[in-house]
């Protein structure tokens, strides 16, 4: 998973690395709302860690559509990883 969020956390830099005043400040409160949810996260001590909170219907609504396509991506990466530990596992 660290490897997956380190790519997806640099693409996402140089995507938006040429981005307005604007839209920088906006990208940059996004991502501190996001580091600071992890790491209360993952500072707690717990055996089923949950990472991560479901967007809200809002917040959806004023993503774009190419955003909600790379949500969805991500998603499917996110997945996958799961899957693959599954099928591992299964095949031992």
């Amino acid at each position: 998973m660290k490897a997956l969020g380190d790519q997806y956390v640099k693409s996402e830099f140089r995507l938006h690395k040429n981005a307005g005043a604007a839209e920088t400040d906006q990208f940059m409160h996004e991502w501190t709302k996001y580091y600071v949810t992890l790491a209360k996260q993952l500072n707690k001590k717990q055996k089923n860690l949950s990472v991560g909170q479901a967007i809200s219907t809002e917040m959806m609504d004023v993503l774009s559509p190419e955003q909600v396509g790379q949500l969805h991506e991500l998603f499917k990466a996110t997945t996958k990883v799961d899957d693959d530990k599954e099928g591992s596992s299964a095949r031992r």
